[in-house]
């Protein structure tokens, strides 16, 4: 095998390293994205189910006993709401 076609298969072998590792970098992204996104999600319907339960006039003490979440929590999350302007700001 002469240098210029041991050059050769050496570029070739090494685009292909190249490749599997952008690959594996692409496939942990799409990972790491769509769990981000579920969790977000999750956290944003939990959110709304408390302030579901709040505009059903339950108190935050009850509905942070009803769904086993502490009082922080509910306002937190009420909060957020707020911020995000979906409901008008609490009194």
């Amino acid at each position: 095998m002469s240098d210029k076609e041991a050059d050769r298969f050496r570029r070739e072998k090494r685009r292909g390293q190249q490749s599997r590792e952008k690959d594996a970098r692409r496939a942990a992204q799409a990972r790491t994205t769509n769990l981000e996104a579920k969790a977000k999600n999750k956290k944003e319907n939990l959110d709304l189910k408390i302030v579901k339960l709040i505009d059903k006039d339950y108190s935050i003490a009850s509905v942070a006993k009803q769904l086993g979440l502490t009082v922080r929590r509910i306002n937190m999350a009420l909060d957020a709401i707020h911020r995000s302007s979906m409901l008008p700001p609490r009194s």
